[in-house]
């Protein structure tokens, strides 16, 4: 059975994610179908419910709008996840009883290890240009790399 992943969003036909992960896998020699699937928030409910009863599901990407209504959709969220309240990964593990879905935030993780590979070290202040569920993602990294203080800067609608 082919295993399927997907990256969850509203717009999501720019998503490079399909792309990505696609070939990755290829590379990887690992049989994942991975697509894009264009999804509003109140709309989200259904869709989870629909792949609760469909085989083979074994994580979803999410992205704006969906980071903090996909709390509400799965069964237990770890980590940073629980303290942000933005959950960007679901993992699906059988749970012998069914298929337990798992969220975490791994923005975190990744934002840091990107601003450390680029050779960015503590700063005594820094600046995020928007206020969606990656902008608490950066700020939780910003912290744990020592920025003093930060500012966050968000477009009036």
């Amino acid at each position: 059975m082919s295993l399927r992943a997907a990256v969850l969003g509203h717009p999501i036909s720019h998503s490079k994610s399909p792309a990505l992960h696609n070939a990755a896998y290829a590379k990887l020699g690992i049989d994942i179908s991975y697509t894009a699937v264009d999804l509003t928030e109140p709309a989200l409910p259904g869709f989870m419910e629909q792949i609760r009863q469909q085989e083979g599901w074994c994580g979803l990407s999410v992205t704006m709008p969906l980071k903090t209504a996909m709390l509400k959709e799965v069964d237990e969220v770890r980590g940073i996840a629980q303290v942000l309240g933005v959950v960007n990964t679901v993992a699906f593990e059988d749970a012998g009883e069914g298929v337990h879905r798992i969220a975490y935030n791994t923005d975190v993780a990744g934002i840091v290890e990107a601003l450390r590979n680029a050779g960015v070290g503590p700063a005594p202040s820094a600046v995020i240009l928007g206020g969606g569920g990656t902008a608490a993602s950066a700020m939780a990294a910003l912290k744990l790399l020592g920025a003093g203080s930060v500012q966050l800067f968000v477009r009036a609608a």
